[in-house]
């Protein structure tokens, strides 16, 4: 089961969601798809839900009807779990963006927290691919739905034809409106050899 946390922003831990999977409950397997992991549970009618979280350990938490359960799990158990209509908020392993170079970069990007969006009305964000601490690019920030926590970061065909093919680390760097400062993880963005090229 892939860690999507190595790329979650910190302190929030929601902001890679692409999904909503319903649950079946199971004790033998992991059941949030193949290579995903839940970063939230949303129940409907309420009980005992018993999983595994991220790391394996067992917990056995009980909830009210129409409840958000903020936790990583790979696996909802069927032993022991009274809870009904359980759906999982998932994110896949994005350590690793593969980007081709001469190619327009476009990442759209939902900041939640505790599954609700993250207003980022007045805030600064920020994002850099480096190689080695040497420059390669800052990508262009556009918010989008401020209320809604969403903003892309891009970059040219032009600016993307001159960057050097091989494994560069970037972040994303958010400054809110208390000017408290954050960062994700830092994460891998593979840029490869265009083929196809003048």
């Amino acid at each position: 089961m892939a860690n999507p946390f190595v790329f979650a922003a910190s302190p929030n831990q929601s902001g890679l969601v692409y999904d909503m999977i319903e649950v079946t409950t199971i004790d033998s397997t992991d059941n949030e798809a193949a290579n995903n992991i839940a970063i939230v549970l949303y129940i409907e009618t309420g009980g005992d839900v018993v999983f595994l979280n991220v790391d394996g350990n067992e917990r056995t938490v009980t909830v009210p009807d129409f409840h958000t359960l903020t936790c990583s799990v790979k696996r909802v158990k069927s032993t022991g779990t009274t809870a009904t209509g359980i759906h999982a908020l998932v994110v896949s392993d994005m350590a690793t963006i593969t980007h081709k170079q001469g190619d327009t970069l476009e990442w759209v990007i939902s900041l939640t927290e505790g599954g609700s969006a993250v207003d980022i009305s007045d805030w600064s964000i920020r994002a850099q691919i480096r190689q080695n601490d040497t420059l390669i690019a800052t990508l262009t920030t556009t918010v989008t739905n401020a209320s809604g926590g969403v903003f892309n970061l891009t970059a040219t065909a032009t600016s993307t034809d001159s960057w050097a093919a091989g494994n560069h680390s970037c972040d994303i760097e958010f400054t809110d409106n208390t000017n408290d400062v954050f960062s994700t993880e830092t994460f891998t963005v593979t840029i490869i050899e265009d083929i196809s090229h003048d």
